[in-house]
């Protein structure tokens, strides 16, 4: 009984305290497949309003040859061509592309409102802010070495997918982008074209081609082109998402 009661009574062991970072693992925010680590967005540096913060002459440009400003933004951002971006990304598309490859807060419905209702203001103020983040988006261009060819040819294949791309084109379309970056498919349906889908997913898998090609294939053979990008989706993969600026 004694030695009962002092192996009651000796002392337990001290056992030091986990730190806060062992106890509770951190948890980081999502971007499309993938996690990054640290990531906040951030706020637009400029307004809606603030026409005439960059200076007098970038603001007449905006308003007075907004599908310009509105190509050149986009150009500005990932090195796309001017011509290509004047002739098949709208302002909603390009106010969307640059928001969330800067990594800024806002939600698509944000993109369509302030593009629709204030083109030029929203134009201006996704000028503003590349300029001002000196952001540029290194992508693979055509004839560079690595470039690499389409998995298959532009002729349809028969099967559901090139079922579902006849009955209901804007959707496939919408469906092929959103597979690949993850991003809104009710956007995609509404605003993105045949020809900018294509020419996206073209650039981001480094697949050779001009964006004459992605404009004609688009506009002149948008069901072949649509059935054609996904079936390249599927093969590559989704584009894997790094940490925006």
């Amino acid at each position: 009984s004694k030695a009962t009661v002092s192996v009651l009574n000796c002392p337990l062991p001290h056992v030091p305290a986990l730190p806060a970072t062992m106890s509770q693992a951190p948890v980081a925010p999502k971007m499309g497949s993938l996690e990054v680590e640290n990531f906040k967005p951030k706020e637009w540096n400029f307004g809606l309003f603030q026409c005439l913060a960059p200076g007098c002459v970038p603001c007449l440009y905006t308003w007075f040859c907004t599908p310009c400003a509105n190509a050149q933004a986009r150009t500005d951002y990932d090195q796309s061509n001017c011509f290509f971006n004047c002739l098949c990304v709208n302002p909603v598309m390009m106010q969307n592309i640059v928001r969330e490859g800067l990594g800024i807060e806002g939600t698509c419905c944000n993109d369509i409102l302030t593009a629709c209702c204030c083109t030029p203001c929203a134009v201006g103020r996704a000028s503003s802010e590349l300029k001002l983040s000196n952001r540029q988006q290194q992508l693979k261009q055509p004839g560079q070495d690595g470039a690499e060819a389409w998995g298959s040819s532009l002729v349809p294949q028969p099967g559901m997918p090139c079922l579902y791309t006849c009955f209901c084109s804007p959707c496939a379309n919408a469906s092929s982008r959103s597979a690949y970056d993850d991003s809104n498919w009710t956007l995609n349906c509404c605003c993105a074209s045949p020809a900018l889908v294509r020419s996206v997913v073209r650039e981001g898998y480094g697949i050779e081609g001009t964006w004459v090609n992605d404009c004609l294939c688009g506009c002149c053979c948008p069901l072949c082109s649509i059935c054609q990008v996904q079936r390249e989706i599927e093969t590559r993969g989704p584009k894997k998402t790094t940490t925006p600026f």
